[in-house]
């Protein structure tokens, strides 16, 4: 029942823009936002992220209700992203996905995949130079990443949204993630003789 929630609220997504342009949203110190058009209220850990993040500037609208997981947790989509939380993750904070990492995160599975829940928010980074969160990058290859509860998706434009995890992603922790040696990656976990393998920019990286 909540994948096929799920997937209704997450098809709002294609007419977020055009409904946009019908509301006004300001964020009053209450727990619940709303105008009068019967926009959905948004409350709790969400909302708390919510506004720590930029509010209705930085993530528009709010598309439903938050609505429950199959384990316990919630999940709000906004017009530009997508809010989970979860009692049992990171202290109940909840956190926000959105764009290719959310589309990525989406296609293994959301939080019922092996990656889990969102542990943090997306950020933005960017090899030989500095990123400003919510703000911007300065330097080369700009991309974002996210962390989950068993692993990371990492994206970039020439590199496509992938999943880090597992002795793999011990491995490339270990040579400066993707600004060391390997870069980013740009392919998948796949199986190898004797454990797994993944492509990066510069190199494959296999582990037991």
């Amino acid at each position: 029942m909540a994948t096929l929630s799920r997937m209704g609220a997450m098809m709002k997504f294609g007419a977020a823009v055009a409904i946009s342009a019908l509301f006004t949203i300001s964020v009053p110190g209450t727990t619940a936002l709303a105008n009068p058009a019967g926009t959905p209220t948004v409350t709790g850990p969400i909302e708390k992220a919510f506004r720590e993040t930029g509010g209705s500037a930085a993530w528009g609208l709010p598309l439903s209700d938050a609505r429950p997981t199959d384990d316990g947790g919630q999940f709000q989509p906004f017009e530009r992203g997508v809010f989970y939380t979860d009692p049992a993750v990171d202290h109940g904070i909840a956190h926000v996905v959105y764009g290719a990492i959310l589309a990525k995160w989406g296609e293994l599975g959301w939080e019922r995949g092996y990656l889990g829940y969102p542990a943090s928010n997306v950020y933005q980074l960017s090899t030989g130079g500095f990123a400003i969160p919510l703000i911007g990058y300065f330097g080369d290859t700009p991309g974002r990443w996210s962390k989950f509860e068993h692993g990371v998706i990492y994206w970039s434009e020439p590199s496509g949204a992938h999943a880090v995890s597992g002795p793999v992603y011990d491995i490339w922790s270990r040579t400066g993630y993707e600004s060391g040696s390997y870069g980013y990656p740009i392919g998948d976990q796949y199986p190898s003789p004797g454990g797994v393998a993944q492509n990066f920019q510069r190199g494959t990286i296999t582990a037991k």
